[in-house]
């Protein structure tokens, strides 16, 4: 068993003024012919932030580039957000041979909140060091949330990286809203390497226990991980309409290669953004957790087949003692409708263990669409399903535009591809919309 490391971060965000001076607005005075004199405005400056920017380190990454990397950390006594550093690499005669403004990687800082950030670049001269200075903030004030991580397990990838899993525990009375979760890896106290973006829930429901999964190109030991959240309290919705069928579940296609297929339901009145994350795990272990994204929301009454590829498990896995668990977070918002266009099928052909389906998508909803995705099941003559995929085909659609397709889909070893019945679909967003 790993050692695991857990740690409270409570974390706040709010809704704010600029943090450059600002004149404080008089109005513009009445006529009056026996004016004399208008008031002059009071400048109101806004504070200085009391920040702390740790000593930058310099690395060189996998695929070549420097990183510039430290950890910015909020002082003062209120909350902050948009913040921006300016960042710069010096050669060993202090000339720059990078520089530039990045953001913390969280969105905000509560008061003591600390947040690593990154500048990456390529360049012919090695770097000897690297200074970071505050640019820019905004003050911000919500009600903090009180997350707990605790790491479960690092496994190594087949490229030599890590995968950090592990758990999310949000409040035990409310749900909480995750604006931002990033685990850094430090060597002897240095900053050593920052994960990727994780698989993780961002409506975390009250009560539940979440998983994440994070990678790091680089590999990295257990008990040098530190986590480093934002999350905000929200009100949960009660018993979210949204529900994942894990039918026919994990199966293997006639090369052996796992993949998931499985239906997202919506029993609501309203179209819903699926949250959704599906953790695979072995005797209790996790493995994997991998982000489930059936396309475009879903609508009221719908039920979406979804599908997923590419699992990367261990060699050794066993498919008979594999356990799925799907996590559904809340949503706060409805998104728009999907509009429905038009797909055609112009040809298949089973190749090694898939399907693949080629055709198009066309456009005839009267104006430009924005994210058309196609949805694509296979299914037997009495109905059982065998496999989903979903492809975004083009970032916009304009009216009366076609977009040609390519889709695969494994199969499992007994399905007839020549006796396959095709359930395809496309849908987008009006482009006044966003999902």
């Amino acid at each position: 068993m790993l050692a695991t490391r857990s740690r409270w971060l409570a974390l706040a965000v709010l809704i704010l003024a600029s943090c450059s001076p600002q004149a404080a607005a008089t109005g513009r005075p009445e006529s009056n012919p026996t004016s004399t004199a208008t008031p002059s405005p009071t400048i109101v400056a806004t504070p200085t932030l009391a920040a702390l920017i740790s000593r930058p380190q310099l690395t060189t990454r996998p695929d070549g580039q420097i990183a510039v990397t430290g950890i910015l950390t909020n002082r003062s006594d209120g909350s902050v957000e948009d913040l921006r550093l300016n960042v710069r690499a010096l050669a060993a005669d202090g000339s720059p041979i990078g520089a530039g403004t990045v953001k913390p990687l969280l969105p905000w800082l509560p008061a003591g909140g600390e947040s690593p950030y990154q500048l990456t670049f390529t360049s012919d001269q090695p770097a000897a060091q690297a200074e970071a200075a505050l640019a820019s903030y905004q003050p911000s004030n919500r009600e903090p949330a009180l997350v707990q991580v605790e790491i479960d397990s690092v496994r190594t990838t087949v490229d030599g990286g890590s995968r950090v899993l592990g758990w999310l525990q949000p409040p035990r009375t409310s749900g909480a809203a995750l604006d931002g979760l990033v685990i850094a890896s430090f060597d002897g106290g240095a900053l050593h390497a920052i994960s990727g973006q994780p698989a993780v829930l961002h409506g975390l429901p009250a009560h539940t226990a979440v998983p994440f999964e994070a990678v790091f190109a680089e590999s990295v030991e257990p008990l040098g991980l530190t986590p480093y959240l934002a999350a905000q309290a929200a009100e949960e919705a009660p018993d979210g309409p949204l529900k994942v069928d894990l039918e026919p579940g994990l199966q293997l296609d006639s090369q052996g290669n796992p993949f998931i297929t499985g239906v997202v339901r919506n029993g609501g009145d309203a179209a819903i953004q699926p949250d959704i994350v599906l953790a695979i795990s072995q005797g209790g272990r996790l493995l994997r957790v991998l982000p489930v994204e059936p396309g475009l929301p879903v609508g009221p009454g719908e039920s979406r087949p979804f599908g997923l590829r590419q699992l990367a498990l261990p060699p050794s896995f066993d498919p008979a003692t594999i356990q799925l668990q799907a996590y559904v977070g809340w949503t706060s918002y409805e998104p728009p409708l999907a509009t429905q266009l038009s797909a055609t099928i112009t040809s298949f052909e089973p190749i090694g263990g898939s399907l693949f389906l080629r055709g198009q998508v066309e456009n005839a909803t009267g104006a430009s669409v924005r994210w058309p995705t196609l949805l694509a099941a296979v299914r037997s003559t009495d109905g059982q399903l065998w496999s989903a995929a979903s492809l975004r085909v083009a970032d916009q659609l304009a009216e009366g535009a076609m977009a040609p397709f390519v889709i695969d889909l494994p199969l499992p070893p007994d399905a007839d591809p020549r006796t396959a019945e095709f359930d395809i679909r496309a849908l987008a967003i009006q482009p006044e919309s966003t999902p």
